[in-house]
């Protein structure tokens, strides 16, 4: 199985919304490709039946055996089987296979992925004699099995069922029979305890075995009620992900150990639930799924968003010409999957807008024996939903949605949220801190799993990954099938971590020394949890124990007292949580501090200044650092250059795809480009020193502006230099003009105010190559921003400069670290150590900021023959906004004044000199407002505008 694009022939497309042809249903008004295929294949013998089945083949495709037209059939992702029983000989037989690219199927297979066409899932044969097994069921509640088997032609046969250690000896009559039976002390299935149970089935054809079939089966039932979702009568959460099927090697093909590792790193992310996104997925999928304990949404392959042309994405599904298309597609999925143990909620497809057909989809699922919750994800009457559905929204939107919901009936649950697409998402903390506190709501499914990138390797042997646009497509949504918490080669993102952690089997709250334990799991108790507590202060651990807690009951809270013996500056208790060894589970508080930060006494030196051409220099011992417009340009020490190119203010990034989509959506890249951002250059009007016995003060006052563009930012540097050669900074930034302004969230989660924003504000050091090893105390080890740091507890890290950054399949802003206290980027034998006062944010790159903005792949990224390490006062959160919300208020880098403060020294490898010493002016807000300077008044204005926060 594969799809050919993936094989060289054609290329695949990525129109998303837009229909890849003319909207003229049923008609495709395009170029058609047609993919044949031919084989031989033997047969040893033929029997009184022959079946070829196919798992799935995208779109229609027609079968010939022999030489003879058998049939043709649609539903891509759905199987197809034919009798070919009086065509097939023994010996040599030949098949060939003629596969549509597009039908008019096509008009209700419109899902978000790369599209692609082929034989993509298994084909195989069945040979059957007269006495043949043509369909069973098998349906279970809590406590019941009914099992239902039917034969080919009707014909009457005995049969054997074994279950729960009993043999039944069962009659079909009229080639059917019915069993039911009710079992006391069953153990139940669940995403926790996924009990199971052998049932096998022997045909007999007189007194010969036949046919043998096996199934692993769990009693379990689901239900809507209440308000909540009932798994065993139980409420749940689900802490779920969306997950399509993806291979970048083979588009849709997976093999069943793919599937499997697929399922395996999802579990182990304290992920409880799938929604089939958009489509019935390969039938080794739901086995795993019921083996591992994973809660399915089995969902339709049905999806029209490209009838929003029309200005109604459900123009088909009102249209009664095409009801049978809606139905077969339903129809199929249900029987299909109708004995999988994982499937818990039908849902009838996705984005095909209201109308009488999904209703009737609906309605049918509804009638079915084995009762599901049915789900839509289109607007309709919102009475009929299992679930109330919605995602993609702010806090405020979560509230509005709850508001709305006071006279229905159903949970409310976010069946696609957090959208994970690049360096993304953040907030999925605040999310479920909100999901905890309102019961009605019972979690969602994220966006999603991984991405779907094509693989190329290049001539030089480096490998990207393809996306819209990349497939002389100019029909396309680029990047964005790029959306998933792992990158196309599988490999998580820090923010799939940060996922596992929200979706915690245990949450945390720490009020003095008595910490709250919240059990979030629905049916186990925390006794086989294992509970670390690690006590730290300044970067070390001092003392680490097990805590002794007692079995908390599903859904219950216990209190358990500290041990918070810990004196220092920063200090903080970090909890672990594991499960057979897996840490399942991360907390962190800070403490109250002990001991407060030493002021910094220097010592007298003799000085040596020089003030030439523009270039200001102070010399000591061993030292020496020049300032040039304003800012350090050089700095010397033991002989060893630290830098030997001025500092520069950065107040631009490498754009997230929540900050803009390159041709796609601009967004906020718009803005902030128009603003000249990335133009931002330092204009000094005047630099001053004063020399004192124990150091030199250096004081520089200018303007931090662009062209074309009327906004910047007022800039008051005051430098000291110490007898070390350490020297502090102290930056007071006034933002003044016209900020750039894009939409942002109101009080109801609508896009009904503007809202000013920056991307990041901080200073640049251009460092020598060799110093590629960092040390920190901060948050880490994976890189954090402020709306994703439930993965990231401070302490000491090191790490290599290569494995500093994550390099996500488009390039984007990556490797930032919040709240830190130093950073050391060390070579061999030395360091540059930047020091806060009291915090900042970093990060460091080997490759230069425009480079990192240009790169649209990994292999047009190279590295720089210098290394970049960034000192941010704050860089802008991560938000959801490529389809979703903005960051939230609080971790929104809104215009405002403000203090950064640090130092830098040249020193060895070992213990920073310098760590915690007050300098001076701490790094701070020192106001919510900014000043807007008219042009009229320009720089002397006397009255100055002041624009409030928001």
């Amino acid at each position: 199985p594969s799809m050919w694009q993936f094989r060289g022939y054609g290329e695949p497309t990525y129109p998303n919304v837009e229909y890849p042809f003319p909207f003229s249903p049923p008609y495709i008004l395009r170029l058609n490709p047609v993919g044949c295929y031919k084989r031989d294949f033997v047969l040893d013998d033929v029997t009184e039946r022959t079946i070829i089945h196919f798992c799935g083949v995208d779109n229609v495709f027609y079968l010939y055996i022999n030489g003879t037209y058998v049939g043709f059939s649609k539903g891509s992702r759905l199987p197809a089987e034919f009798d070919i029983s009086a065509l097939v000989k023994k010996g040599v037989n030949h098949i060939a296979v003629k596969v549509y690219t597009y039908s008019d199927a096509s008009y209700l297979e419109n899902q978000d992925m790369l599209m692609a066409s082929g034989i993509f899932r298994d084909v195989y044969i069945i040979s059957a004699g007269r006495v043949a097994l043509r369909d069973w069921e098998i349906t279970t509640d809590r406590k019941s099995l009914y099992f239902r088997a039917e034969l080919f032609d009707g014909v009457n046969a005995d049969a054997k069922l074994t279950f729960m250690g009993q043999e039944y000896m069962l009659k079909l009559e009229n080639g059917e029979c019915v069993f039911e039976k009710t079992y006391d002390n069953v153990l139940n299935w669940n995403a926790e305890s996924p009990n199971l149970y052998d049932l096998y089935f022997e045909l007999y054809d007189g007194d010969q075995i036949v046919e043998t079939y096996s199934k692993r089966v769990g009693f379990v039932d689901s239900v809507v009620k209440d308000r909540q979702f009932l798994i065993n009568g139980t409420p749940i959460y689900i802490k779920g992900i969306n997950r399509h099927e993806n291979n970048a090697e083979n588009g849709r093909y997976m093999t069943v150990q793919q599937i499997r590792e697929d399922l395996e790193l999802i579990k182990k992310h304290n992920i409880n639930s799938i929604r089939c996104a958009h489509y019935t997925n390969n039938p080794a999928f739901y086995e795993f799924a019921t083996e591992l304990g994973i809660y399915v949404m089995d969902e339709g392959d049905l999806e029209s968003h490209g009838c929003g042309v029309t200005g109604d994405q459900g123009f088909l599904n009102k249209s009664p010409v095409w009801c049978d298309a809606f139905m077969d597609r339903c129809i199929r999925m249900a029987e299909v999957d109708k004995n999988e143990t994982c499937i818990v909620i039908w849902s009838v497809g996705n984005e095909i807008g209201t109308g009488e057909n999904c209703e009737k989809c609906a309605e049918y699922l509804r009638s079915r024996r084995d009762k599901k919750p049915v789900q839509y994800s289109a607007p309709v009457d919102k009475y009929k939903q299992a679930f109330l559905g919605n995602g993609y929204c702010n806090i405020n939107k979560l509230e509005s949605y709850l508001k709305n919901a006071a006279d229905t009936d159903q949970p409310l649950c976010l069946i696609e949220y957090a959208h994970a697409m690049g360096n993304s998402p953040g907030n999925i903390q605040g999310v479920w801190d909100y999901v905890m506190e309102h019961p009605r709501y019972i979690g969602g499914y994220v966006w999603e799993f991984r991405n779907h990138g094509k693989k190329r390797v290049n001539e030089d042997g480096t490998v990207d990954y393809l996306y819209g646009g990349d497939f002389h497509d100019d029909n396309h949504w680029s990047n964005f099938t790029l959306d998933g918490f792992c990158r196309s080669d599988g490999t998580p993102k820090p923010t799939f971590l940060e996922l596992k952690y929200v979706y915690a089997p245990v949450r945390f709250k720490l009020e003095g020394d008595v910490l709250n334990i919240h059990n979030t799991m629905d049916f186990t108790s925390t006794e086989n949890l294992e509970f670390k507590v690690e006590l730290s202060a300044d970067g070390k651990a001092t003392k680490e124990y097990t805590l002794n807690v007692p079995a908390i009951k599903p859904k219950e809270r216990a209190d358990v007292k500290l041990m918070l013996d810990v004196k220092g500056r920063d200090c903080f208790v970090t909890l672990r949580v594991y499960d057979k060894g897996d840490q399942v589970a991360l907390k962190q508080f800070e403490l109250p501090s002990t001991e407060e930060k030493e002021t910094f006494v220097p010592q007298n030196y003799k000085k040596s200044i020089t003030n030439e051409n523009g270039v200001l220099t102070v010399s000591g011992d061993d030292f020496t650092v020049s300032f040039t417009n304003g800012m350090p340009s050089k700095y010397v020490k033991n002989g060893k250059t630290y830098f030997d190119e001025p500092l520069r203010f950065t107040t631009y990034r490498a754009e997230t795809d929540n900050d803009g989509i390159v041709k796609l959506y601009p967004r906020w890249i718009g803005s902030w480009e128009r603003a000249r951002l990335h133009k931002m250059e330092l204009f000094t009007l005047e630099t001053n020193y004063t020399e004192f016995e124990d150091r030199v003060e250096v004081k520089a006052t200018g303007f931090l502006a662009a062209d074309k563009s009327y906004m910047g930012f007022n800039i008051e540097n005051v430098y000291n230099v110490y007898a070390t050669g350490l020297v502090s900074a102290s930056m007071t930034v006034k933002p003044y003009g016209d900020m750039p302004k894009v939409p942002g969230w109101g009080s109801a989660g609508n896009y009904d105010t503007l809202l000013p924003c920056l991307p990041r504000f901080g200073v640049c050091f251009k460092t020598p190559k060799n110093l590629d090893n960092v040390r920190w105390f901060g948050r880490g080890e994976d890189h954090n921003y402020t709306d994703s740091l439930s993965a990231a507890p401070m302490g000491t890290y090191e790490l290599p400069l290569e494995k500093l950054n994550y390099e996500y399949d488009v390039p984007q802003e990556t490797g930032s670290r919040c709240d830190t206290r130093y950073v050391k980027v060390m070579g061999e034998d030395d360091s540059l150590t930047v020091y806060g006062n009291d915090a900042f944010t970093f990060s460091y790159h080997p490759w230069k900021l425009d480079d990192l903005r240009k790169a649209r792949h990994k292999s047009e990224l190279k590295a720089d023959d210098a290394n970049y390490l960034y000192i941010d006062y704050r860089m802008r959160a991560l938000g959801s906004f490529s389809c979703g919300p903005n960051p939230e208020k609080e971790h929104e880098f809104e215009p405002h004044n403000f203090r950064l403060s640090f130092a830098f020294n040249g020193e060895g490898n070992g213990e920073p000199e310098y760590f915690g010493k007050n300098f001076g002016e701490k790094t701070e807000a020192l106001s919510g407002v900014y000043t807007r300077i008219s042009i009229e008044a320009e720089r002397n204005v006397v009255e100055c505008r002041n624009v409030e926060e928001n």
